[in-house]
C-alpha cells in the first residue's frame, strides 16, 4: 500500500502526486459515441469524458486519443474504424531510481484496466466485501501463496520481447517501407499466422472481417477426415483407452458462498425473477475473466492486453501490446523440467483456483502435461462442478469449473446444463449472435 493511500482513489492519488511536482500523463482512448453534453456514455462506457473533466484545472495532462483509421482508407471505414475500434493497450510508465543514483524507466504490460470493476482479490468473493473491500478499486494486498512476492528480488536474465498489434494511422512515425520495418523489429500482419479467424466462410457472418484462411483449411482437412471415418485415436491403438478430453480441455472460474450471520446486505434489491435476483439466492456467480495470458510448457508466457481473436490481432481494429518472455537458465531439457519463475506463476494461479485444498497432490500438478495430471484436474473441476450447480449452498473450496460441455469419446459435444445455459442466467453455453453488435464488433 502506498502511504497515504488509503482511502484514496487512484484519481486523487495522481492529482496529489502532480502537486507534488511529478509529471502525470495520462492517455485515454476516446469513445466517440460519449457525449457528455448528451448525458451519453458511450457504447463502452469507458468514463473518457468524465475522466477528462475530473482532471481538469489540476497539474494532471489527461488526454483523449481516438482510434483514427488509416488514410488509404474510405470515408465509410473511417467512420466504422473511428466509431468501432479503440485503443485497447493497457500500460503503466514511471520513472525509478536505480541504486547508482541514475533513472530508469519501469513499464507494466496487462490486461488490467484503471477502472471501475477491475479489482478483486484471490479469494473472487461475491457478495461479502461489497460494503468494504470493492469500495476502493486501488487497494492492493500482499496474498500468502496465490502470489510471487516472496523473497528477494532475483537478478537472473530474462529475454523479453514487446508486441504491439498496430497500424500507422494508431503511432506517429510508424515506417511504410518494409524494410525499414523490418529494421525496427516490426513484422507486419500479414506475416503473423496467429490461428484464429476465417469467419467469412460462415454466409451469416459475412461482414465479420475474419480473412485468415488458414483455420479453415485445418478444419475442412479435419471434416474430411472424420466423413472418411478416420479416427486418430483407434488407428494409435488407443480405442476405449483415450478420450478427446486427455487432450484438450476449457475451462471457467466461478464461486458460491455460504450467507454469513451479519453480512451486508445492499439496500437496493434486484427484481425477482432477474439473473442478479437469482445469483444471490442461490449464492453463486461466475468469475469475470479480464486478463490475457498464456503460459506455454512452463518456460514461456505472455502477458499483454489482447484477445485470442480477429478484433485484437488484426492490427487494423484495436490497438493492443504484449510482452513474450523466458528465462533461458530454466527452460526444459530432457533430464531437467523447467523450475523458473514462469512455473512458480503457473503454480501460483493453479493454487489460487483449486491446489489450495489439494495440496497432496501437489507432486502431480508438477508436470501438466502428464496424463494423470490432466484427468486430476478435470476429476477437481467436475467436483466443483457439481458444488455449484448443487442445490445445498455451499462454500466453493476452489474456483475451476468446467466449461459446461460434454464431450463424448467420439467428439461429438452437448451443453451440460440440461436448458443450454449457464446457472441462473439466460446466457447460452453455446454463445449466439448479438442481436445489437455487427459481428466484426465480437469476432
Amino acid at each position: 500500500m502506498i502511504p497515504g493511500a488509503e482511502g484514496v482513489t487512484i484519481g486523487e492519488l495522481l492529482k496529489k502526486k502532480a502537486e507534488e511536482g511529478v509529471t502525470v500523463l495520462v492517455m485515454i482512448w476516446k469513445d466517440r459515441t460519449s457525449v457528455s453534453l448528451l448525458g451519453n456514455a458511450g457504447l463502452m462506457k469507458t468514463h473518457d469524458e468524465e475522466t477528462c473533466k475530473f482532471f481538469e484545472g489540476s497539474k494532471v495532462k489527461c488526454f483523449l486519443c481516438p482510434r483514427n483509421a488509416d488514410r488509404s482508407l474510405t470515408a465509410v471505414q473511417h467512420v466504422e474504424v473511428g466509431m468501432e475500434f479503440t485503443h485497447h493497450q493497457k500500460i503503466v510508465c514511471l520513472d525509478a531510481p536505480m541504486s547508482n543514483g541514475a533513472c530508469r524507466i519501469v513499464s507494466f504490460v496487462g490486461g488490467i484496466d484503471l477502472t471501475d470493476g477491475r479489482y478483486d482479490d484471490e479469494n473472487h468473493t461475491l457478495f461479502r466485501n461489497l460494503d468494504t473491500t470493492y469500495l476502493y478499486d486501488f487497494q492492493q494486498h500482499n496474498f500468502p501463496h496465490a502470489d510471487l512476492r516472496h523473497g528477494d528480488v532475483t537478478h537472473e536474465s530474462w529475454n523479453v520481447q514487446v508486441f504491439r498489434s498496430i497500424d500507422d494511422a494508431s503511432v506517429v512515425g510508424f515506417p511504410s517501407d518494409p524494410s525499414e520495418a523490418a529494421k525496427l523489429g516490426l513484422m507486419s500482419a500479414k506475416d503473423n499466422q496467429y490461428f484464429f479467424g476465417s469467419c467469412s466462410s460462415w454466409r451469416q457472418d459475412q461482414d465479420s472481417g475474419c480473412l485468415n484462411l488458414i483455420p479453415i483449411e485445418i478444419a475442412l482437412k479435419i471434416a474430411s477426415k472424420i466423413r472418411r471415418g478416420e479416427r486418430a485415436i483407434e488407428e494409435a491403438g488407443l480405442g476405449g483407452k483415450a478420450h478427446p478430453c486427455d487432450y484438450l480441455n476449457f475451462f471457467c472460474l466461478g464461486n458460491r458462498e455460504v450467507r454469513y450471520p451479519g453480512e451486508y446486505i445492499p439496500p437496493e434489491r434486484p427484481e425477482p425473477g432477474s439473473d442478479y435476483w437469482r445469483a444471490q439466492v442461490n449464492r453463486r456467480f461466475l468469475i469475470y475473466v479480464h486478463s490475457k495470458l498464456m503460459i506455454v510448457d512452463d518456460e514461456y508466457v505472455i502477458i499483454g492486453s489482447a484477445n485470442l481473436n480477429q478484433r485484437s490481432l488484426a492490427g487494423d481494429r484495436d490497438t493492443e501490446i504484449a510482452h513474450g518472455a523466458y528465462q533461458p537458465a530454466h527452460l526444459n531439457r530432457p533430464d531437467e523440467p523447467a523450475r523458473g519463475l514462469i512455473y512458480g506463476y503457473r503454480m501460483s494461479l493453479w493454487y489460487e483456483h483449486f491446489m489450495s485444498h489439494h495440496k497432496h497432490l501437489s507432486h502431480v500438478f508438477f508436470e501438466p502435461e502428464s496424463l494423470k495430471c490432466v484427468r486430476t484436474v478435470k476429476r477437481i473441476a467436475e467436483d466443483l462442478w457439481q458444488k455449484f450447480v448443487g442445490d445445498e449452498v455451499v462454500n466453493l473450496p476452489g474456483h475451476l469449473l468446467p466449461f459446461p460441455i460434454q464431450v463424448s469419446e467420439a467428439g461429438e459435444l452437448s451443453e451440460l446444463p440440461v436448458d443450454g445455459f449457464f446457472p441462473d442466467t439466460k446466457a447460452p453455453v453455446k454463445g449466439e449472435k448479438s442481436e445489437i453488435l455487427p459481428p466484426i464488433l465480437t469476432t
